[in-house]
């Protein structure tokens, strides 16, 4: 045994050399970067506080201005001249997803729920200012699952988008926003992490380094808004100085950094997106179509594009690898493989069907990116397509960037692409935000659809989301349509709406897709007329 040992014991001081050379290396770049990090981050996490601050402080005084107007309301308490100047209030408002009067410690009514059936009751306030006014932070919604922060005063209770501060979201570091009575030491979190201290200090600004932590407390009196930032040592970026001597003093162990990096990309190459890159480019990843029909006479009229994947004989659900997708910027990636076999697969039918258009799903960073403008481009010119046959259908949370939502929805419909706002009303957008993003059709989430026939709550939110289109001039459609209760329901409405869902069809391949539409032009044959009431063409159950 000692025999067949002696090589590694001769070879024992190189060993030694190069494992003590990496760790004194890789102790003194800690050091040497953690001191730069340290000196480079306090600025931007200052400016960072900074912004966190400013934005909290344009909420507060959002709800505030909203509780006095609608406290100083000259009409009957939730009458429905109250109810529709509270909406006006809300209409204005950026940060705020509704107003509500609360009376002997029930809600009675709000500007979503209107006038509510049964006065809900209001849980007790996790603290009271010296004006009155009263904090609710995390709090459950009566017309979602939803929890959101609520101030309160004088019968007005006012509920802040629990989104507010997504836009301003900045990795590596944390955060928590506190409000209350800074004075007396007396605040709770309203925004930001759940598990986030309170502020050590309310002074102006407290900064403390311990446990590879480094953490900025920053108080406003006046505000009454407090601002904790924070981000592990480890997560900051190291400045260019600290990266040269860092790869200096670490020279030594290269040869252990390649071995690390080759691990690195064998673990890529077996991860979730190395497999979807694969799926892509052997075209594996299936795109189904699922009709949109007018729910007056069931005619199709369009359809959904859906991206469908199958790994390792698994089915992979399109909302997990897609949001991978767009952490790891390669959304565009998929978003034009949809539009490369939506042309090639149905060019032909909507050469025929010069009424008939797909739509194709894009997130936030396609917006941006010349790379789909020029796709769509392409793709349009290449089949002699027109661009309102190839619509563009974007969700609320691709929107969070208002900015780059409202110049990117511009610029399609300025090339004559129809702009759809997908899953409409999971996030409780304001009327004012759906106003500023001009988009031209309003998908009502299947949410919604599911309560219609029953008793629960959220039901009454469907009128309000089928007036605020009408407000709009959006055209409707509406997702889930599943039992013949539901489509009976949109189909009485006096409005013209599209649906789409289980009861019209299933997402199918554009070869079916093809016969249903054969099918349907058959149906409406020469002297009979194409625009008469007739039932569903496909009605397939509620699975």
């Amino acid at each position: 045994m000692i025999d067949r040992l002696r090589p590694v014991f001769q070879t024992m001081p190189i060993v030694l050399v190069v494992a003590v050379l990496t760790l004194v290396g890789g102790w003194l770049g800690h050091v040497l970067g953690t001191q730069m990090r340290i000196s480079s981050d306090r600025e931007e996490m200052t400016g960072y506080a900074g912004q966190l601050l400013s934005h909290a402080v344009d909420i507060m005084n959002e709800a505030t201005s909203a509780i006095d107007a609608t406290n100083a309301s000259p009409y009957p308490f939730c009458s429905h001249p109250e109810i529709e100047l509270m909406r006006n209030v809300l209409f204005e408002a950026r940060n705020l997803k509704d107003i509500g009067r609360v009376r002997d410690g029930h809600l009675v009514c709000s500007t979503i729920l209107g006038i509510a059936a049964d006065r809900l009751p209001m849980p007790a306030p996790q603290i009271v200012l010296f004006d009155g006014t009263l904090v609710y932070p995390d709090t459950p919604l009566a017309v979602s699952d939803s929890k959101a922060t609520i101030i309160g005063r004088e019968g007005t209770n006012v509920v802040i988008d629990p989104r507010a501060f997504d836009t301003l979201n900045h990795s590596p570091y944390h955060y928590a926003i506190f409000f209350g009575d800074v004075a007396r030491n007396r605040f709770v979190r309203i925004f930001g992490d759940k598990d986030a201290a309170a502020p050590l200090s309310t002074a102006a600004e407290t900064w403390r380094l311990a446990g590879g932590m480094l953490r900025r407390d920053s108080c406003d009196q006046a505000s009454g808004l407090c601002v904790t930032v924070w981000a592990g040592l480890r997560d900051l970026d190291a400045s260019s100085n600290g990266i040269v001597n860092a790869i200096m003093l670490l020279g030594a162990a290269l040869g252990a950094l390649v071995a690390l990096i080759g691990i690195d990309f064998r673990r890529r190459d077996q991860s979730l997106m190395a497999r979807l890159s694969r799926a892509l480019a052997r075209e594996e990843v299936m795109v189904l179509y699922q009709p949109v029909v007018n729910v007056a006479d069931g005619r199709i009229v369009g359809a959904e594009a859906l991206v469908r994947w199958q790994s390792n004989g698994d089915f992979v659900p399109p909302d997990i690898f897609t949001a991978i997708a767009e952490q790891k910027g390669m959304a565009g990636r998929i978003t034009r493989y949809v539009l490369d076999h939506v042309i090639d697969e149905m060019g032909g039918t909507l050469r025929q069907h010069e009424d008939f258009r797909v739509n194709i799903n894009i997130v936030a960073s396609d917006l941006k990116d010349p790379k789909f403008f020029a796709a769509l481009d392409e793709g349009l010119r290449h089949a002699g397509l027109k661009p309102y046959q190839i619509g563009i259908e974007l969700t609320e949370r691709s929107t969070a960037d208002s900015s780059a939502a409202i110049e990117g929805i511009a610029e399609l419909r300025s090339r004559g692409h129809v702009v759809y706002i997908d899953d409409f009303g999971t996030g409780y957008s304001s009327l004012s935000y759906l106003g500023e993003l001009k988009v031209d059709v309003l998908k009502m989430d299947r949410a919604f659809t599911r309560t219609v026939g029953t008793d629960a709550v959220t039901v009454s939110i469907v009128p309000q989301i089928i007036d605020m289109a009408i407000k709009h001039h959006l055209a409707i459609v509406v997702e889930g349509i599943e039992t013949e209760a539901q489509a009976a329901y949109f189909r009485n409405l006096p409005v013209h709406v599209m649906g789409q869902g289980w009861y019209y069809g299933k997402p199918v391949p554009a070869g079916t897709l093809k016969r249903l539409l054969e099918r349907q032009d058959g149906i409406a044959a020469p002297g009979k007329g194409r625009g008469k009431s007739r039932p569903p063409l496909r009605r397939t159950g509620t699975g």
